[in-house]
């Protein structure tokens, strides 16, 4: 999943939840409404300026840009269960056994 799409529906929920509309959002950012549209639809990633500016509009923490919702969970999950399926069984021990450090 790429990070854009993440924070683009994230973005979008956030605005949406707020009342926003896009053309609002882009006159508290100093961006044209096509910039927001962008970043909404993950063509375009946030900088550090803009995420600053945006956790000031939606008093929140940065990481709340970053986070999965469950759909995204759950093609995640899917791509790492096809993946783990092609390993050969030395690999699936290297990566329980990564996985069990990880935990520790």
């Amino acid at each position: 999943m790429e990070i854009n799409k993440v924070t683009g529906v994230n973005l979008r929920r956030m605005r949406i939840e707020a009342g926003l509309t896009q053309e609002e959002l882009a006159h508290y950012l100093g961006v044209v409404k096509q910039n927001v549209s962008a970043m909404e639809h993950g063509r375009r990633g946030l900088s550090g300026s803009t995420l600053t500016r945006l956790c000031e509009v939606f008093a929140c923490a940065p990481s709340e840009f970053f986070q999965l919702s469950p759909d995204q969970h759950e093609g995640i999950d899917k791509l790492l269960s096809e993946e783990v399926g092609k390993m050969d069984r030395a690999g699936k021990a290297r990566l329980y056994a990564a996985a069990v450090a990880m935990n520790s």
